[in-house]
């Protein structure tokens, strides 16, 4: 199943969307290249942001419940 990355950077006022990226079997690889797309984009809520001070560790994605 294709993913398109979109990411909302509200610290600019942009929206950048990615190239479309099928998934491989190697989870951590897929989830690196991915994590590329939202480096340093600031979201609306900043403790939650990709940024140089709060990069992915590998134990989990996101701890932003889904509404």
């Amino acid at each position: 199943m294709p993913i398109i990355p979109v990411a909302f950077d509200f610290g600019t006022k942009t929206v950048k969307i990615g190239d479309v990226f099928y998934p491989t079997s190697n989870y951590e690889n897929d989830l690196k290249f991915l994590l590329c797309h939202f480096k340093d984009v600031s979201g609306k809520i900043q403790k939650y942001g990709f940024n140089s001070e709060n990069n992915y560790s590998g134990e989990y994605v996101l701890k932003v419940p889904f509404l």
